[in-house]
């Protein structure tokens, strides 16, 4: 089965973005800050949180209204379960109640990981917004990655790369019908996959949207998420850790940044992931490119300096 065809037909928003990504070289940055940084770095792993410790849990409530509105909508409810029955007869009866199921521990089994765009030498200063949103205070850096590891179509992490899309309940519901009208365009070929794997595929995409929507007020971010779901239940290399933060114990997963090739997982390593380090405004700036500096090195990075350039923008920081 072409890969890239199905990802075209259920995941039309990600096929947009990998396009655009292609064709502008962009990369993508996780805003963090230096301490983090070094952790990550040293650690070589990244952390996924649940999504009810993103800095505002009401992004994914509403994903999961905008998700719960159009299934409520009597006419768009019966067009997917047409669509679905024109496929395979009485699979269309079977996505409302999995969609439920699913919503209902979303919350607790969606664990992610946050990235933003970056267009190499035209943003090496870094997005004002991501400064002072997530870590200036006031040691912030953007780790900018090369983006191959991301479009990957390993199983290995059982977590996964999607765009977030910025818009309004309408738009996401335009965005819907058009995966029902692909789905619906290609019929012939998608009855020859097996019913619950096209089904895993419409819930999986139902699943993105509501974990990737957010309100079009924040699209400067030009966010991507890495998303697993901790209630499927497949062999991950992901390591399930207890963890305290600001001094509460919180359950993460993190993504080892170790190659598996056997399973098809390249790329992934430091001195493959890395691009550059921008480091954000702040007063320690030497002592953060030392320290950054001295980390790369460990892990056989040469001429780690290099990949380390410090913004520009004049923005007040903390002393």
């Amino acid at each position: 089965m072409d890969k890239d065809l199905l990802r075209a037909i259920f995941l039309p928003t990600l096929d947009e973005a990998i396009k655009n990504m292609d064709a502008k070289k962009i990369k993508l940055a996780h805003y963090t800050s230096f301490e983090v940084a070094l952790q990550i770095i040293e650690g070589e792993a990244v952390w996924m949180r649940d999504v009810s410790h993103m800095n505002d849990i009401g992004e994914v409530r509403y994903g999961i209204q905008a998700v719960d509105a159009f299934i409520s909508e009597t006419a768009d409810r019966q067009t997917l379960v047409d669509t679905l029955d024109a496929v395979h007869s009485g699979l269309g009866a079977q996505i409302v109640p999995l969609w439920q199921m699913m919503k209902a521990n979303i919350s607790t089994s969606v664990y992610i990981s946050c990235f933003s765009e970056h267009l190499p030498g035209k943003e090496d200063f870094g997005r004002l917004s991501m400064w002072r949103a997530y870590c200036c205070k006031p040691d912030g850096v953007a780790l900018v990655l090369n983006t191959e590891a991301f479009r990957l179509e390993s199983n290995a992490l059982n977590a996964y790369s999607s765009p977030v899309f910025y818009g309004t309940v309408g738009e996401f519901h335009a965005k819907f019908r058009e995966m029902l009208s692909n789905i619906q365009a290609n019929a012939d070929m998608l009855r020859t996959i097996d019913p619950q794997m096209l089904l895993g595929h419409v819930i999986m995409a139902v699943l993105f949207g509501a974990v990737c929507l957010k309100h079009p007020g924040f699209s400067e971010e030009k966010e991507w998420r890495v998303i697993h779901m901790s209630s499927i239940k497949l062999p991950s290399l992901l390591r399930k850790k207890e963890v305290t933060v600001r001094g509460s114990d919180e359950t993460i997963f993190e993504i080892p940044l170790k190659d598996a090739p056997e399973q098809g997982l390249v790329g992934i390593e430091i001195k493959d992931l890395l691009h550059q380090i921008v480091i954000g405004p702040s007063n320690r700036t030497e002592t953060i490119r030392s320290g950054l500096a001295e980390a790369l090195s460990k892990k056989g990075i040469m001429n780690p300096a290099s990949r380390i350039v410090a913004s520009d923008i004049p923005l007040r920081v903390e002393a």
